[in-house]
């Protein structure tokens, strides 16, 4: 037997909590900011030939090539408050076929499977000569700018982006020794005045230049100006943002978590911006002090030139046109709508931007809609290859599965905001979604894991007292489940991807039991609830008022034809064996005989090998044989009208 060596990191848990959208082939890990400058390039078929012809310990980012576009899933494993402590990026198991297999559903619930645990974390811990399992060890994942990103080929900062800084200030001011620093912006503003006119055909004829005596210099010259944005900074620390507070504003965009600073249509005030000028400056020195203290005075007198002169040039074009207005003032009757010239946008493909910022201020919940960018404290992680052999799920071919896993992370959490969406939180803190619930009394609830701040109990349940309706997703390794008893008001209990374990499985149906306002009960196919020992379960418990028990399959398995097994009925199928202890029929629960409430069975049938009806009709298993006078005596003795056996199909009416 193989033996386990000591975890250095431990975790309770592994969550698929985002994907890399690819459409290179290639998936990179690297530090936001220095994005690439320092990488190992390499190709996931060779990935351990080529580690060991080059010393990795310099590098400090690394890039994959996989052959393939698609979603590649990123992992995170917790420990039991929810804190991340490893990031595992697939670089070659990913969704192909286009982005249609992207989900990005609002509040998805994560689930965290025990497989997923075992095949990403787990297994690398035992020592074995096995060629199938390697783990090696890249580099230290030096991280200066406060987040690692998991990104597609080139990292985020390409397209329109970078060549917007580069046109701003050259791009030396952001590095040393060619690495980027952190001082590389995540965000921009461009900021431009003037018309913008669609392009035309130009020709002397057509030119409106040559009809007009005095010419507005906005006519020939753009003006423009890119700000910076950046995680060194505060909203205090941006010039625009103050020189222009009266005419900007912030609205929700088309995607309602992503708040767009947009320019008011309303005349813009000459004194005003003059006015405001030289605090404008000074706000100007106060970040180029920051971003570029090594080469501070160098930068802030390009910077400042830069800035001045888009102001100045803006203060003219006003003052230009209120000049011209005042001779036209008495034949105006009405003044004519205001368009104002001053627009703003963000350049490029703005993934990075909207996942920290809401307009100029950093987002105390990063959202994870955006990208596979994770927050982290600034230090150094261990950064590792996991690669392990598997066969695909369609057919027999095997494939070495290769992950990137960054070890020993600090300062992130696991957290859902108040509206459910789930993000990375930098510190310990209370479930904001939970928080909203209780603060509404919401009637109805859908939890997961991650509400629960703590994942070894359910007590913040107690908080939750006033709920009627409550689904639960991925609930599971726990050893007692005293919390569901507090739930006096329940009437509605979903399971979905829950858990009980064996030895939990008393003390499950024994709250479960307490919940004396329960009317249905729902599980689902991925759920597991395995029976408790009757003869040591209390006589005295059963559902007082259960009206519905029902448990939910997909379509795949429902189906009627079963391959190799002609004319057998049953859900599920000759991999699905273990339907029939994971999901229980309401007959088989404890004290089963005295739900007198219940208005209608509910009895699945599962395929059988054994049984070309069904397992409900394996009378040597005694599946079915001994409980139908069970049965027949709770029908008499209560309102039950109907039966229904799911997974069976009568050819005749008194069969």
């Amino acid at each position: 037997m193989s033996k386990k060596n000591k975890d250095p990191f431990p975790i309770t848990d592994v969550y698929h909590v985002t994907d890399t959208l690819v459409d290179a082939a290639t998936v990179v890990v690297t530090d936001l900011c220095e994005n690439l400058s320092n990488s190992i390039n390499t190709y996931d078929d060779g990935i351990f030939d080529d580690l060991k012809k080059i010393n990795s310990k310099k590098y400090n980012s690394i890039s994959v090539g996989n052959g393939a576009d698609g979603c590649y899933p990123v992992w995170v494993g917790v420990d039991r408050f929810n804190k991340v402590r490893k990031i595992f990026a697939s670089v070659n198991g990913g969704l192909y076929g286009g982005f249609s297999f992207f989900n990005k559903e609002k509040n998805r619930k994560l689930t965290s499977w025990s497989f997923n645990k075992r095949d990403l974390n787990d297994q690398f811990f035992f020592r074995s000569n096995s060629e199938v399992i390697k783990r090696l060890k890249i580099f230290d994942l030096n991280v200066n700018s406060g987040a690692i990103a998991i990104a597609d080929h080139g990292g985020h900062f390409g397209f329109e982006h970078h060549d917007y800084i580069i046109e701003a200030l050259n791009e030396k001011y952001f590095k040393i020794g060619n690495i980027y620093q952190n001082n590389y912006p995540i965000g921009l503003f461009n900021f431009h005045y003037g018309e913008k006119k669609e392009p035309t055909p130009s020709s002397f004829k057509s030119s409106q230049i040559h009809d007009k005596k005095v010419v507005n210099l906005s006519d020939f010259k753009e003006i423009k100006y890119t700000e910076f944005l950046s995680r060194l900074l505060d909203e205090n620390c941006y010039p625009t943002k103050y020189i222009f507070e009266k005419y900007i504003k912030e609205e929700k965009g088309y995607r309602d978590h992503i708040i767009e600073i947009k320019i008011k249509n309303e005349k813009i005030s000459a004194n005003y911006l003059s006015n405001r000028l030289p605090k404008a400056l000074k706000i100007l020195e106060k970040q180029n002090k920051i971003l570029f203290r090594n080469n501070f005075k160098e930068v802030h007198q390009i910077r400042e030139t830069q800035f001045k002169n888009f102001i100045l040039s803006i203060i003219k074009d006003l003052e230009f046109t209120e000049l011209k207005s005042l001779k036209f003032e008495k034949k105006q009757k009405k003044e004519k709508e205001i368009k104002s010239k001053l627009t703003i946008d963000k350049p490029g493909l703005p993934y990075i931007q909207d996942t920290f910022y809401d307009g100029y201020k950093l987002k105390k919940e990063p959202s994870l809609k955006e990208s596979a960018t994770i927050p982290v404290k600034n230090g150094k992680y261990p950064c590792y290859i996991h690669s392990y052999s598997q066969k695909s799920e369609y057919d027999d071919y095997e494939y070495n599965n290769v992950f990137v896993t960054v070890e020993g992370i600090q300062d992130c959490y696991l957290n859902r905001d108040k509206n459910g969406d789930i993000f990375f939180d930098k510190s310990f803190r209370e479930s904001l979604s939970l928080k909203e619930h209780i603060k509404k009394k919401s009637k109805n609830i859908s939890l997961d894991k991650i509400d629960l701040r703590k994942t070894d109990n359910l007590d913040q349940l107690e908080m939750i007292s006033f709920v009627e309706n409550l689904t639960l997703h991925g609930f599971q390794n726990f050893e007692n489940w005293n919390g569901l008893s507090r739930l006096k008001k329940l009437k509605k209990l979903s399971l979905i991807s829950c858990e009980v374990s064996f030895t939990a499985a008393i003390n499950f149906f024994k709250n479960l039991y307490s919940l004396t306002e329960l009317e249905e009960l729902i599980i689902d196919d991925s759920s597991s609830i395995p029976l408790p020992n009757l003869r040591k379960f209390p006589k005295n418990l059963f559902f007082k008022k259960l009206k519905s028990y029902v448990i939910n399959f997909r379509k795949d398995w429902m189906k009627s034809k079963h391959e190799n097994f002609q004319n057998y009925k049953g859900y599920g199928g000759k991999d699905l064996w273990f339907l029939k202890s994971h999901l229980p029929n309401i007959n088989k629960f404890p004290n089963f005989e005295k739900f007198k409430t219940l208005k209608k069975i509910n009895l699945y049938n599962y395929f059988s090998e054994d049984q070309r009806e069904g397992h409900l009709f394996d009378y040597e298993e005694n599946f079915f044989d001994g409980q139908i006078s069970k049965i027949n005596e709770l029908i008499k003795s209560s309102k039950i009208r109907e039966v229904k056996i799911h997974g069976y199909y009568f050819k005749e009416l008194n069969e």
